[in-house]
Parts: structure tokens; sequence; C-alpha cells
């Protein structure tokens, strides 16, 4: 390859590297769009706070909660929304148990579907994570979605 050819495919190369890694001004952050259905038939049980029982994530898999393990992608905001009817909690954990996030709303006397939403704003490369979503005393079908945002 001669000096002249070579020099012309290099500043090709590097306009087209600079081309895919300019970000158009305006344009929306890169995003992850998620969402499954989860059926859990039979609400938490308890009523009441029983010491060292604290909270609708202690029941049990698959028949009061569902945990969906999530590994992030990247540096980023992670956003999860559960929809449902009567009333569901939803959590965010880390692998060792760790609440990151929570919300639970009571909107078991509404007539309206109800929606329960958190946001995690440390999201790092390749962290795990798991989104438990609860029957508390609700209808036995809810949605899960979650959105990504990468910083």
């Amino acid at each position: 390859m001669t000096p002249r050819l070579l020099a012309t495919v290099a500043a090709v190369a590097a306009a087209a590297g600079l081309a895919a890694a300019a970000v158009p001004a305006g344009a929306a952050p890169r995003t992850v769009k998620k969402s499954y259905a989860v059926t859990e038939p039979v609400p938490f049980p308890m009523t009441e706070d029983v010491p060292g029982y604290n909270g609708c994530w202690n029941g049990q898999e698959g028949v009061s909660k569902n945990t969906t393990a999530v590994t992030l992608p990247a540096k980023g905001v992670l956003k999860v929304q559960l929809d449902y009817s009567g009333d569901w909690d939803l959590y965010l954990f880390d692998t060792k148990g760790t609440m990151l996030a929570a919300s639970e709303s009571d909107d078991s006397g509404s007539v309206n579907p109800a929606v329960e939403k958190l946001t995690y704003k440390k999201a790092t490369k390749g962290m795990k994570v798991n989104v438990v979503a609860c029957n508390w005393a609700g209808t036995k079908d809810a949605t899960v979605s979650y959105v990504f945002t990468y910083a």
C-alpha cells in the first residue's frame, strides 16, 4: 500500500469512527425496555407486622411473589413499574438481599387499575438486581415493565 493510499484509508476510517461516536444534539438517550406478566394467585397472608418477617417479599415464590433477576448493561438509571388491581408491592434488591428501592402504595379500595413505580439511579455495568412483585391483597395478575436508560 502506498503512503498516499494508506493516509487516505486512515483519514476515512477516522472520520467514520467520529461520525459513529457522535450523538446528534437532541437525540434521546439509549434505552432498554422490557415487560412481562406475573401471576401470583394467593395474596400474602399476613395483615399485621410480625417481628422478623417484614413485608410481602418474604412470601412464597410463585404463590404470592415473583422475583426476576436483571443484569444491568451499563451505568445508568433503572425505572420499574408494576400495573395491577387491588394491592401489590414492588421492590428492588441487590444479590446480597439489600433493598435498593421500594414502592408500597395501598390502592386496594380503588376500582381503577393501580401502579407502583420505583427508580434506581446508581446502576453500574454488570450489576445484578432482583425485581420483586408481591401480591399483598390484589387480583392474581399484574404486569411488570422496566426501562433502563444509559448514563
